[in-house]
C-alpha cells in the first residue's frame, strides 16, 4: 500500500490541478481564460495541462509535481521544449507557463517565475 498511495495521489493532483488553475481564474488571480484545458501527449512526450482560447490565440502549459522535493528551473526548462512540440494555434501565439507542486520550488525558479511571468502553485495556492 505504501507505494500505491503516493501514485494514487499523484495522478488525483494531476486532475485536480485543472480545477485549481480554474479556480484561480475565476478569482481573478490570473487574467486568462480558456475554452479547453487538459493533457497532451504525442509519442515520449507529456504535458499534464494545456489550456487553450482560440480567440485570444493563448495557450497556457503546466506541469503538475507530486513529489517530496521542491521543483526547480530544470522542470521549467523541460516544460518550455516540450511546449515547442505542440502545433497548435496562430503564429503569434501567447504562451503562459503554469507549475503545480507539493513541497513547493526553489530560489532560483521562484526568481526566473518572477522574470519570466510563470504561474506557481503550492498544492492550491498561487505562490
Amino acid at each position: 500500500m505504501s507505494k500505491i498511495l503516493p501514485q494514487f495521489l499523484a495522478g488525483n493532483y494531476e486532475k485536480i490541478a485543472v480545477e485549481i488553475l480554474q479556480t484561480a481564474i475565476n478569482n481573478k488571480k490570473i487574467p486568462l481564460n480558456f475554452e479547453r484545458c487538459g493533457r497532451w501527449w504525442d509519442k515520449n512526450e507529456e504535458i499534464d495541462v494545456v489550456a487553450t482560447n482560440s480567440r485570444t490565440n493563448e495557450i497556457l502549459f503546466g506541469e503538475v509535481k507530486w513529489t517530496n522535493k521542491k521543483i526547480g528551473t530544470n522542470i521549467y526548462e523541460d516544460l518550455k521544449r516540450k511546449s515547442q512540440i505542440v502545433d497548435w494555434g496562430k503564429v503569434k501565439q501567447k504562451k503562459y507557463f503554469a507549475l503545480f507542486s507539493k513541497k513547493g520550488f526553489t530560489e532560483n525558479m521562484i526568481k526566473l517565475a518572477k522574470k519570466e511571468k510563470i504561474y506557481l502553485f503550492t498544492k492550491d495556492v498561487l505562490t
